[in-house]
C-alpha cells in the first residue's frame, strides 16, 4: 500500500467509528481556536442539540487546554 492509500484507509476507518476530527501535532492556543471553530461549525451543519453541543464543546476545550498547559514539551 502507498502512503496515500494508507491515509485513505485510516480516514475511512475513523469515519466508520464516527470520528469527525483527528489532529496530530503541536497544540497551541491558536490551533485550539481553529479546531474549536471547525467543531462548532460541524455541530451547526448537523443541527445538533444545543445543550449537547455545548457540553461536548466545553469538555473538548477543557481537555485541549490541559494538554497545552500540562503536557511535556
Amino acid at each position: 500500500m502507498t502512503l496515500c492509500e494508507d491515509t485513505k484507509q485510516i480516514k475511512n476507518d475513523l469515519e466508520k467509528q464516527g470520528v469527525i476530527f483527528c489532529y496530530s501535532g503541536y497544540l497551541t492556543e491558536d490551533t485550539l481556536l481553529g479546531i474549536g471553530n471547525a467543531i462548532r461549525r460541524k455541530f451547526e451543519l448537523v443541527d445538533a442539540d444545543r445543550n449537547t453541543a455545548r457540553a461536548v464543546f466545553a469538555v473538548f476545550v477543557e481537555e485541549a487546554q490541559n494538554i497545552i498547559r500540562y503536557s511535556s514539551k
